[in-house]
């Protein structure tokens, strides 16, 4: 196998797993669980269950267009520290 294709191997296998942690961050958000951006320790991203949420998958996951912002920033400029899925269970 050549360098390249290597390389372009562990970048899907990269992406493949970032999607499959998106997708189980979303099932939970759909079943009622908030996402949570903590700002008091550095920037550090969690479902209101306690589960910790990576940064990278965080990201993936706020770009859906089910989610909406919950709550106030503090600056204009910034994303807001929680976030629901519209079709979340109450």
């Amino acid at each position: 196998m050549s360098a390249a294709r290597h390389t372009r191997g562990l970048r899907q296998a990269r992406l493949d797993l970032l999607h499959a942690n998106a997708r189980k961050v979303l099932a939970a958000m759909l079943g009622g669980v908030s996402l949570r951006l903590d700002r008091s320790r550095g920037s550090r991203w969690s479902l209101l269950d306690g589960r910790p949420v990576e940064n990278a998958v965080a990201r993936e996951v706020i770009a859906d267009p089910d989610l909406i912002a919950v709550g106030d920033t503090l600056f204009a400029e910034t994303l807001s520290q929680t976030f629901r899925h519209v079709g979340a269970k109450p």
